[in-house]
This record gives C-alpha cells, sequence and structure tokens, in this order.
C-alpha cells in the first residue's frame, strides 16, 4: 500500500493536513493533542471542482 487516499465531498476552503506514522485510536480527534503538532500540519487549500494532490510530510508519533 502505498498511502493514497481519496476523500470525496470536502466543502470550499483551507485545511491542514496531518499524517502520522502510527497514531492511537481517536487521538486525531482531540483538539489539544492535534494542537501540539499544528506547526507540522500542511495546509491546503480546496476549491469546488477541483482535485488536490500532496505529499506530506509524516509526522513521528510521539512515544508512548
Amino acid at each position: 500500500m502505498d498511502g493514497a487516499f481519496t476523500i470525496e465531498g470536502v466543502s470550499s476552503g483551507n485545511y491542514k493536513l496531518f499524517a502520522w506514522d502510527n497514531l492511537a485510536a481517536t487521538a486525531d480527534e482531540n483538539p489539544e493533542f492535534v494542537a501540539g503538532f499544528e506547526g507540522n500540519g500542511l495546509a491546503v487549500q480546496v476549491k469546488s471542482g477541483t482535485s488536490v494532490t500532496t505529499q506530506p510530510l509524516t509526522i513521528l508519533s510521539p512515544k508512548r
């Protein structure tokens, strides 16, 4: 698997893309957890009727 994926039906807007190498279930849904990685996210602008292709940097997960 190459890690490629598609998300359809995304509203136009500015988003931040995050990609972790290994993450505890639902950790990405915790705003406090994600805030600690805010500087590692990749800004992505989605426009209606277009597609976006990008190569995000993988964030190494914190040791548990």
